[in-house]
């Protein structure tokens, strides 16, 4: 799903076939921490069959985590100001690790905190990947990781 909004925002095409997904076209900076070489271009290919991608999307498999990454990411973003969205393609392979003791939706809080600050400085949406927890449960709240919640940052609103 987040493969599909990044090739809407970059081309200005329809997502799931039915709205746009921001109003206009603009770059894609794709952070893609748990994809080798060869799924990340499996995954293109069945969303677009046709071999050609936007020149305008821009995939990394590597990333610094904590204060680094978001000091990496203003100097991306600084350095490519036309980028209109950021996916970041998992939380748990960005954000600092959790310390015995710790209050894990503190934790959560403080990882994200930093990319909303910086979607509302730069005007631009951030789409944040957390993966619901592997173990079954008959509540649906509690198959989500940590906090029983995330928050996915887009064009500085939150959803959560």
């Amino acid at each position: 799903m987040s493969m599909g909004i990044a090739l809407s925002v970059a081309t200005g095409g329809s997502f799931l076939g039915h709205f746009d997904p921001v109003g206009k076209v603009g770059s894609v900076l794709y952070i893609a921490l748990e994809d080798s070489e060869k799924r990340l271009k499996d995954r293109l290919l069945k969303l677009n069959h046709n071999l050609t991608f936007p020149d305008n999307v821009f995939f990394t498999r590597k990333w610094a985590k904590g204060e680094r990454g978001i000091d990496d990411l203003r100097k991306y973003l600084d350095k490519n100001p036309d980028t209109i969205l950021v996916v970041v393609d998992t939380l748990e392979k960005i954000r600092p690790v959790l310390q015995i003791g710790a209050n894990p939706y503190s934790h959560d809080y403080a990882a994200i905190a930093p990319f909303q600050d910086i979607a509302a400085e730069y005007s631009i949406g951030i789409l944040i990947i957390h993966h619901t927890r592997k173990a079954s449960s008959d509540n649906p709240m509690h198959r989500v990781s940590g906090t029983q919640g995330r928050r996915v940052i887009f064009n500085r609103y939150s959803i959560e």
